[in-house]
């Protein structure tokens, strides 16, 4: 957990962008205050002059009201303004950055974090660094500035009187003080607790046949309630603290005005002061401690902030995926090879043990094997998403860690089992595999993944909405268009993690027949448990206890084989042969 003061380095980086705005902004408020002082000291000649007889320049004196009137407003306005563009440059970039900085995370990161968390810090958290900057960081630099003139003034009224007028306030600090330490924490733990909200709704929401299926809403009802009851004693609690500081605070200017009054009017009484100071005294005072209230409330108001732009930084500040340089691999070399490699997702829970295998370029293997052997796990690490804890794999002859992501992921064209469709069209969704591909293109590859037919039914074509999720149609129709979107990418190494397992019979034949078209020439690493896939790849991998058990041609391992024949044989008796 960073400190207030690392939070702060890091949002003035952004605010620190735009130095000239930050700088009208200063001015302004310098303008403002120096306004405040001038008002006050007219007042003070004005009532001097009254009380003396001697006023008689009354239309200079109206002039100078409304010149330091409009001065004021103009300098209050500019301020405004200025404080408000940062925010908004600021929220934009912050924005820019998190959503760009979340897209190149480790997907172990996203793994364990859960996704209505994540959405809490890119809306709610970033939003408070808008409110931030304009409302508190702005307004806490120009304080000061009007702090010093006001100090100066009141000094130069009455120094005695200025003492014991502020005695109230200064003794109220360290109470407030030790108020914002909890009000930091308990924000943190409100922000906390609405990433809970968030999470437990996208929960239901997202799982909803589950939900009615399993008859899970009131259990899942009373979990989201308990969510809400604790997000809201927390919010109850900081509203608290906040109310007792603000109160002890209301209390210290009551105060200082009464000691001003009391003393001032002594001071009078001496001739010490005159009327007019003793008014104009009276007039700034409460302004001087409303800008020192107004700083104790920013710094609670900030309390809020800093905990929520916290949770935003702490998305910033998590690595990336590591990335190497090497755009282009070795013509002489295997397309894939696996080198004794181990890897486990939850330490002492290994899933490889060791795997070692290649993959020739132009060939078609098939990995086998029983379900949590390891298989999908090694497209995983192929495309760069986890990276093995020992051992080390080699694409195209350079080591998966020499390989920048960007160029070795243009290498594969990936398909996995649980097909993922964006809430755009069909054609959108089949287009991502090459932004930018023309309708031609996007038809050839639905046609090839045997996707037309069934979109040409669709109430528009290609342009019908697939729903988030693809919640529009079919899991087949979902993974036939998944299966169209990785034909247009026509990439030269295909993964396909059990593809064209959501297919009929009939539908799978065909798209098979298009991927066979489609792999050659290419190299094919195919997850399988079809018969037909499994007897036409050039050699089949038998993954067992995390290692390539055993490795050649279909025939070769029955053969040969001890855990490929009994595989095979539990095959066939579940599936058709075809």
């Amino acid at each position: 957990m960073k400190t207030d003061k690392e939070i702060l380095k890091q949002i003035i980086r952004y605010v620190g962008k735009h130095r000239s705005l930050i700088f009208f902004a200063l001015l302004a408020g310098a303008l403002c205050s120096a306004c405040g002082v001038a008002g006050s000291e007219l007042l003070k000649r004005v009532i001097d002059g009254l009380s003396a007889g001697t006023l008689t320049d009354i239309g200079r004196i109206i002039l100078m009201c409304a010149g330091i009137l409009l001065t004021g407003t103009g300098a209050a306005w500019i301020t405004r303004f200025a404080s408000g563009s940062v925010a908004a440059k600021v929220l934009q970039e912050v924005k820019d950055d998190a959503v760009s900085h979340i897209t190149g995370v480790t997907a172990e990161y996203m793994a364990k974090n859960r996704s209505g968390d994540i959405l809490s810090r890119l809306t709610d958290g970033v939003n408070w660094v808008s409110i931030f900057v304009q409302d508190d960081l702005i307004f806490v630099m120009m304080n000061p500035c009007l702090l010093l003139f006001y100090f100066i003034y009141l000094l130069y009224l009455n120094p005695l009187l200025f003492l014991i007028s502020i005695v109230p306030t200064l003794l109220c600090l360290p109470f407030g003080a030790s108020l914002t330490t909890k009000f930091k924490a308990g924000s943190r733990a409100y922000m906390q607790y609405s990433a809970e909200v968030i999470s437990s709704s996208s929960d239901m929401i997202g799982g909803m046949e589950v939900v009615k299926s399993y008859s899970l809403q009131d259990t899942l009802l009373e979990d989201y309630r308990e969510s809400v009851r604790k997000m809201t004693d927390m919010a109850i609690h900081n509203d608290g603290n906040q109310y007792k500081g603000r109160a002890f605070w209301i209390l210290s200017g009551t105060l200082s005005s009464i000691l001003c009054l009391v003393a001032g009017g002594w001071f009078c009484l001496q001739g010490k002061l005159t009327i007019g100071g003793l008014v104009a005294f009276f007039a700034l005072l409460p302004k001087m401690v409303e800008v020192i209230n107004d700083m104790a409330n920013r710094i609670f108001n900030s309390k809020t902030a800093l905990a929520a732009v916290e949770r935003v930084f702490e998305i910033l500040n998590t690595p990336v995926e590591p990335t190497g340089s090497a755009v282009s691999g070795m013509e002489d070399a295997p397309a894939i090879e696996f080198r004794d490699v181990f890897f486990a997702y939850e330490e002492g829970a290994p899933v490889l043990n060791g795997t070692s295998f290649q993959v020739p370029k132009g060939s078609t293997v098939a990995v086998v094997g029983a379900s949590g052997g390891g298989k999908s796990t090694l497209l995983r690490l192929l495309c760069g998403f986890y990276r093995p804890q020992q051992g080390s794999i080699l694409i195209e002859g350079i080591e998966l860690g020499d390989w920048n992501l960007e160029a070795l992921r243009s290498r594969f064209s990936y398909v996995s089992q649980g097909a993922y469709l964006f809430p755009g069209s069909v054609g959108e969704n089949i287009a991502m595999g090459k932004p930018g591909a023309d309708g031609e293109k996007i038809r050839m590859a639905a046609e090839a993944a045997n996707a037309a037919g069934f979109i040409s039914e669709l109430p528009e074509g290609y342009d019908t909405p697939a729903g988030e999720r693809g919640s529009r149609l079919s899991g087949g129709q979902i993974q036939r268009i998944s299966i169209a979107r990785a034909l247009l990418k026509d990439a030269p190494i295909l993964l396909l993690d059990e593809a064209t397992s959501a297919l009929d019979v009939q539908a799978e034949t065909d798209v098979q027949k298009a991927l066979d078209r489609l792999a050659e020439g290419r190299t094919t690493l195919v997850v399988a448990h079809r018969l037909s896939t499994i007897k036409n790849a050039d050699y089949i991998v038998v993954m067992d206890q995390g290692k390539a058990a055993e490795i050649g041609t279909h025939e070769e391992l029955m053969e040969r084989g001890s855990v490929y024949p009994k595989l095979y044989s539990m095959y066939a008796g579940g599936h058709d042969e075809r």
